[in-house]
């Protein structure tokens, strides 16, 4: 409903006297057909709203993405951490079996061929202990990059996970993890409140359609007097009162502009749908290759841990035979990169 309240007070000299004129009038307008349901302001109020929870959205999609930047990179970190443990111990071998063939050779029990060898495997697990270590540095640069914006005061701390590397099985229902997906990414509801507030345009413009018929009424007092306390009291006083009421018809001829724009914005809503529906199954397949791929990972953890188990007591065997002459140099190398 639209409304308007005016009033006057105007005077003017015609013939002699003072002629003093005053009145009010309220108008009211009520669309019947056309902008009955829905008009251009309250499209533009219900699409708003439609882009302040986008706004919404896209902020969780940031604080999403944000936490788990700073949790990979916690990850990170700790596999930083424990890959230089490797490479320490792997050093640790190596030095160990350069100092056994050290002794031989000194006695003339091993051939000066095997110390070249396990100095050249010291070598090597030093240069693989400063690769780790370069990316221990950067993976700690990269955390503190994430928690903190004083980055120069920061330089020279150093952060330490209290946690361990630990894989614990886990076994997601997809039903409900296919229900969570699709009413938790961001950009799934983002496309989908879109495709609400294309939907609205699209009423807006179907409304738009419709010949205009408004109901229109007005109410009101008007006094002419001589002085203007007469007038302004004939007003006060209800003496003159005048009201109108009818109807206005308003029937477009053509009206091509809102017709084309309606086609446009109906192609443009089934091209979101069709968007909407690709990433919901999209969205259906990588939550499924997910799960599949955790429960793989899962096994691979297990079977990789058993293989690590089995190389250790390969290679404690390796040990005790080259130790009793049965074996050589290369072997146990290879057992301990194993």
């Amino acid at each position: 409903m639209q409304y308007g309240l005016n009033t006057s007070f105007d005077h003017s000299q015609v013939r002699g006297p003072l002629d003093v004129s005053s009145g009010w009038n309220l108008n009211l307008r009520q669309p019947i057909l056309r902008n009955f349901w829905i008009d251009g302001t309250r499209r533009d109020i219900l699409i708003n709203k439609k882009r302040l929870k986008i706004s919404e959205w896209q902020l969780r999609e940031t604080l999403i993405n944000t936490v788990s930047s700073v949790e990979l990179a916690y990850y990170n970190l700790i596999q930083a951490r424990e890959n230089i443990k490797v490479q320490r111990a792997a050093l640790e071998y190596a030095n160990q079996l350069l100092r056994e063939n050290k002794k031989r050779v000194e006695v003339g029990a091993l051939a000066p061929l095997d110390e070249k060898q396990a100095e050249a495997e010291v070598a090597r697990a030093v240069a693989n202990l400063l690769v780790t270590e370069q990316s221990y540095a950067v993976a700690l640069n990269d955390m503190k990059n994430l928690i903190t914006q004083d980055f120069q005061n920061w330089r020279n701390v150093v952060l330490d996970p209290v946690e361990t590397l630990v894989a614990v099985p886990a076994s997601p229902d997809l039903p409900e993890s296919w229900r969570r997906g699709l009413t938790l990414r961001p950009d799934l509801q983002q496309l989908k409140l879109n495709l609400e507030a294309q939907d609205i345009n699209i009423k807006y413009l179907k409304n738009q359609l419709w010949p205009q018929l408004d109901l229109e009424g007005s109410y009101g007092h008007a006094a002419t007097r001589e002085q203007f306390r007469t007038a302004l009291d004939d007003v006060i006083q209800d003496n003159n009162p005048r009201y109108s009421y009818g109807a206005v018809l308003s029937i477009p001829l053509g009206n091509r502009s809102v017709r084309y724009s309606l086609k446009a914005a109906k192609a443009s809503s089934a091209q979101l749908l069709l968007q909407y529906k690709q990433l919901e199954q999209n969205v259906m397949v990588a939550i499924d290759d997910a799960i599949k791929l955790l429960q793989s990972r899962f096994q691979q953890v297990e079977a990789t841990r058993q293989a690590r188990l089995f190389a250790q007591d390969a290679l404690s065997a390796e040990q005790k035979k080259y130790e009793n002459g049965k074996s050589t140099s290369f072997l146990v190398l290879q057992a301990q990169r194993d």
